[in-house]
């Protein structure tokens, strides 16, 4: 390999190749002391044996920082930019709209999937059975992680969201964001649904009374709140653990563009198994939304918002189920340091559980704690 000199400039030149920005010494005839290889875009550079005048340097500086903005990808348009007004704005808010437009899409079809075994239970054409309504919110899930999970990661959950954001470092500002696209999401497709079904559900409901459970989870009549919650806290804990999983690299991540296929499985086989005490309320945003919208529409019964149950069970024992599998997940499997579960706690907070438990001190800490007192 052939190796060439440096171009012969003065101190005070700035040197930048390859999107590396150096200031390198000259000896004492003006020279660089090291060398670049020869296949670098600076070595087919004419090789100056005497000082570079300074205009040459102040023109020469110009076009390298020009030429080295482009290549960063600092100006990707050209001054007069072909994007209209919108197109600006998608570029800035992508992520939220892809969680919209996934957890919309995969609302809107397993409710519809829901609707469409209820309200065709009496009549002479069965369109499906429970396990029916199970598949569509399983493929419909898939479906929408394939949809939007390139841009956002199809969170499509405020618990998984909320969860990340704890244990994976996920930013809590766009936690919130993709709450709020999540829910605003789940009222769109809620209303959605309804007007597809609407002379069908008024048709075979028309005093709104017996389909209101197929836009919401409601538990069985003999099922007590606390079992009930139990339910919502276990299937969200095992969600949980799955999503940890697949995103875990220590671990057996399954092929690319798997993790859709196999999350779509687990949704339906989390409602075949733990579906039938309360409905499985997975999803917060899925049914927070069309519970909205049964109410709009004249779903004025108890099971709609007459009880505690609408925040107790689809939001307060998913998003605590989803915090105890990651707790589960993250305390027996995972070994990044991401999890808080696997740093070093606070020594103010690592001695006071030390005192609650009746724990030995810890005499080989090193990580600058005061000292336990006596």
């Amino acid at each position: 390999m052939s190796w060439l000199p440096r171009i012969n400039l003065t101190p005070q030149q700035i040197f930048n190749i390859d999107g590396v920005t150096t200031d390198r010494p000259l000896d004492e005839e003006g020279y660089t002391k090291d060398f670049v290889d020869s296949s670098s875009d600076v070595a087919s550079a004419v090789f100056a044996s005497e000082p570079v005048p300074e205009s040459d340097h102040v023109e020469e500086a110009s076009m390298l920082q020009e030429c080295n903005t482009l290549k960063a990808g600092e100006s990707q348009h050209a001054p007069t930019d072909p994007r209209n007004s919108w197109a600006k704005i998608r570029a800035i808010h992508r992520e939220a709209f892809a969680e919209f437009l996934a957890t919309g899409v995969a609302v809107l079809m397993g409710l519809s999937g829901t609707l469409t075994v209820s309200l065709s239970s009496d009549s002479p054409v069965h369109y499906g059975t429970y396990e029916t309504s199970c598949w569509s919110w399983g493929f419909a899930w898939m479906f929408g992680i394939y949809l939007g999970g390139g841009v956002s990661g199809a969170h499509m959950n405020p618990a998984i969201s909320i969860s990340l954001s704890l244990f994976r470092g996920f930013p809590w500002s766009r936690c919130a964001i993709y709450i709020a696209a999540q829910v605003l999401s789940g009222l769109a497709a809620g209303g959605l649904a309804y007007g597809l079904f609407a002379d069908s559900l008024h048709h075979i409901d028309p005093e709104l009374e017996s389909v209101s459970a197929s836009f919401f989870s409601t538990p069985q009549p003999w099922v007590s709140r606390e079992s009930a919650i139990l339910n919502q806290v276990v299937a969200s804990a095992i969600m949980s653990m799955a999503v940890l999983s697949l995103g875990d690299d220590r671990n057996n991540p399954p092929a690319y563009g798997m993790s859709a296929f196999i999350l779509g499985l687990l949704v339906t086989t989390l409602k075949l198994t733990l579906g039938y005490n309360v409905g499985a309320a997975l999803n917060p945003a899925s049914d927070f939304g069309p519970r909205v919208i049964a109410y709009a529409i004249g779903h004025r019964d108890q099971n709609t918002f007459g009880t505690h149950w609408w925040y107790q069970g689809p939001w307060l024992g998913t998003l605590a189920g989803a915090i105890l599998g990651c707790i589960i997940y993250d305390g027996l499997i995972f070994v990044g340091d991401e999890s808080p579960i696997n740093r070093q706690m606070h020594g103010s907070l690592q001695r006071w559980l030390r005192k609650l438990f009746r724990l030995p001190k810890n005499t080989g800490n090193k990580g600058g704690e005061d000292e336990e007192e006596a």
